[in-house]
């Protein structure tokens, strides 16, 4: 194994739905955030059950350490769609509010 200095990378259409999505609508944003929740939802049960096995092994430490990372980085995820889906929420409330 040779050393790397080369920092992770993310690939994720959602997220540059969001970000480059000025034209996009409320109703599409929130479709987006739903989808998302779920995709977010699925990979939690994927990593909760890796990690599961990898400390009932107990012979691979490292693996672990870094199935206990990408759950946190799935938890990341899942809290800033939920946040999304939030203030689409809240914006739809003010529009109605004001409408």
């Amino acid at each position: 194994m040779t050393a790397t200095g080369e920092a992770p990378q993310i690939r994720s259409m959602a997220l540059l739905r969001l970000f480059f999505g000025q034209f996009a609508s409320e109703a599409d944003f929130a479709a987006l955030a739903r989808a998302q929740l779920e995709t977010q939802r699925r990979r939690l049960e994927l990593f909760r059950g890796l990690i599961e096995r990898l400390e009932a092994r107990g012979d691979r430490p490292w693996q672990l350490e870094v199935a206990y990372l990408l759950h946190q980085a799935e938890l990341s995820f899942a809290s800033s769609w939920t946040r999304i889906s939030e203030l689409v929420e809240e914006r739809r409330d003010a529009a109605g509010a004001s409408g």
